[in-house]
């Protein structure tokens, strides 16, 4: 083989290499914004053993409803009650230091940092109960952030962490305590420490003025709530009962739904060079108490450089944690008949939070044994492993992702124009009527802009009943074949109404006048010296 031809192969070989390589950019490219899996979502969840955050050595009591009252003494026996556990400038999370942890048994000693968390029974146990669930869906956790007791402000903004974190913890103690009929071998248990005859449950909330405390009732649990709100400064407070009264009404998920987009209205600029639909807002058909947000994924196999916009236009760039409503902003190629807009698909994924949370128990420790039966804050799990009556629920609210489809359509550019410089003509009265169905007719006045219809398959008529002012009426009609694969355009022309010149008749007329004026002032002339002559004479 000689060089030239080693040359020749090892060109064609470049070029299709290349053309291979943008291939695949072009491809990857059509999708602008991303894949979203649908179904239920639990990512987050720890799966093996993990530890909290929290150092014994800088524990952070929290206490608003203390700190509430100032000086006031009123309810210094009961505060107690009120104290969360944070690690010092920090939430009290898990290790990764992502997922909020919420103690559930109150009045047992406190997970910490030396201890270890673990799956009871070799699985992750899942609370059911729905309105432990509603409240850490609702309350703060780290997947919903746009359907909490907070989004409203019903109370004032509470942008602290923090803060959200203790009203949650606090009402899912006086969830438990206002219902502990139903938790007596769970979040209620005997902790073996008596008040005479009653033995102190793990939930109650207790009045602590005398050695062994006693217990205190839940209306006095939301008298002090209620006084501790009306503090200046503690509004927010308010969100611990009405988390707990919501949670109390909560009757269960309905199934998620979201409506299809069956219907839409295209706008177009001025310029023609855009096409819009306006103000979409997705529909949430059921489960709506628990809708957090949409997500919006857009295809565009052929680059048209389809995108989400606000109802302004202007381009959102992240469309993952959407709320309201949106438009669509399709560029219009000059010739678009090239296009196909049904290869455009728009998909609206819609959030849910799911009725399930999950719960851990502390199973290992270095500053407490776990010998057994002999201390009373330790019982025996499963006959191997052992639970020290610190279950905690993990804050990670699990979701399920539920989608509907937006189809775009085809549509027919209809332009009446002048014949002379194809510019718009408005004022024509135009009709298209369906050749095969003439019940099916739209008529309109045109414009300046060309005039958009949503047509389906098949042939139909143009025709001018109107001229425009100015131009001859166009007698015939067009006849155009609409297919859903494209853009359809048509295109009708006036000539400009024809007005005689009669200003060349005018002037023979007027040179005609004046030549016989002339000769007549000749004539009169030549008869008055004539006159003259034979009276001279």
């Amino acid at each position: 083989m000689n060089r030239s031809n080693k040359l020749y192969i090892i060109s064609a070989v470049s070029v299709c290499l290349f053309t291979f390589v943008l291939s695949l950019i072009l491809v990857n490219n059509t999708k602008t914004t991303y894949a979203i899996e649908t179904g239920v979502f639990s990512n987050g969840f720890p799966t093996n053993t993990f530890t909290s955050n929290v150092d014994s050595s800088s524990v952070d009591l929290r206490n608003y409803v203390k700190d509430s009252f100032g000086t006031d003494t009123t309810y210094n026996n009961f505060f107690k009650n009120f104290n969360v556990l944070f690690k010092s400038g920090t939430n009290y999370l898990d290790n990764n230091n992502t997922n909020p942890l919420y103690q559930l048994l109150k009045n047992l000693e406190t997970p910490k940092a030396t201890e270890q968390f673990q799956l009871t029974d070799g699985a992750v146990s899942t609370i059911t109960d729905k309105g432990i669930t509603y409240i850490i869906n609702h309350g703060y956790n780290i997947t919903n952030t746009t359907n909490t007791v907070f989004t409203a402000k019903t109370y004032g903004e509470v942008s602290d962490s923090k803060i959200r974190q203790y009203i949650t913890q606090i009402a899912l103690w006086l969830y438990i305590y206002e219902n502990k009929s139903n938790y007596t071998s769970t979040y209620c248990k005997p902790t073996g420490q008596k008040n005479g005859t009653y033995e102190i449950a793990s939930c109650d909330f207790l009045n602590y003025s005398t050695t062994v405390p006693s217990q205190l009732s839940a209306a006095t649990v939301r008298e002090i709530l209620n006084n501790a709100s009306q503090k200046t400064g503690y509004n927010y407070l308010k969100y611990i009962t009405s988390l707990v009264d919501k949670a109390k009404a909560y009757t269960g998920a309905q199934n998620s739904a979201i409506a299809n987009i069956t219907s839409y209205n295209y706008s177009f600029s001025n310029d023609n060079k855009k096409a819009y639909i306006y103000n979409i807002t997705p529909s949430i058909t059921g489960n709506s108490e628990n809708y957090m947000h949409y997500a919006i994924e857009i295809t565009d196999p052929n680059a048209y450089g389809v995108y989400i916009a606000d109802n302004s236009g202007n381009k959102i760039t992240n469309t993952t944690n959407m709320s309201g409503s949106f438009s669509v902003v399709i560029p219009l190629k000059n010739d678009v008949t090239t296009m196909n807009l049904k290869t455009v698909k728009i998909k609206i994924y819609a959030y849910f939070v799911v009725d399930s949370t999950r719960s851990y128990v502390v199973t290992a420790s270095t500053s407490a044994p776990l010998d057994g039966l002999a201390d009373n804050l330790v019982v025996k799990y499963d006959g191997e492993k052992y639970d020290r009556y610190s279950s905690v629920v993990l804050g990670y609210a699990p979701h399920e992702i539920i989608s509907t489809e937006i189809s775009l359509s085809n549509f027919t550019k209809i332009s009446k124009v002048d014949a002379t410089n194809s510019e718009e003509l408005p004022g024509a009265t135009l009709v298209v009527t369906n050749k095969n169905d003439s019940t099916k007719t739209w008529t309109w006045v045109s414009t300046n802009q060309p005039h958009y219809l949503s047509l389906e398959d098949g042939t139909y008529t143009l025709c001018e009943t109107i001229a425009p002012p100015g131009y001859d009426k166009q007698t015939e009609c067009i006849d155009f074949t609409v297919v859903s694969t494209r853009i359809n355009a048509v295109t009708m022309e006036n000539q400009p109404t024809h007005i005689p010149d009669t200003s060349k008749t005018l002037n023979k007329i007027m040179m005609y006048v004046g030549l016989l004026l002339t000769l007549f002032g000749i004539g009169i002339t030549s008869y008055i010296l004539f006159n003259k002559k034979v009276a001279n004479e």
